[in-house]
């Protein structure tokens, strides 16, 4: 296993993790529990039909990985102000 930026439990992931459900409550629980990791900034982007794009884009960070030879590519968005 590489010692990417999950395997480094004491420094914070500084990276947005989006949430999507068809259910505003779930969403909501899922958000609280993403707020409590340090260095996690929930995203809420809406309904279930989002998980396509999630998925894609998780693709698209193994991509990253393989191509810069890195270990821990992930996404922040710009722009969005604390949520």
């Amino acid at each position: 296993m590489r010692n990417g930026a999950l395997a480094r439990l004491d420094a914070p992931l500084d990276c947005d993790d989006f949430v999507c459900g068809d259910s505003p409550a779930a969403r909501a629980a899922a958000r609280a529990l993403v707020a409590r990791i340090e260095g996690l900034r929930p995203v809420d982007v809406g309904g279930l039909d989002a998980a396509r794009a999630i998925e894609a884009m998780t693709l698209l960070a193994l991509r990253i990985n393989r191509l810069h030879r890195l270990t821990d590519a992930r996404f922040r968005v710009v722009g969005l102000r604390a949520v």
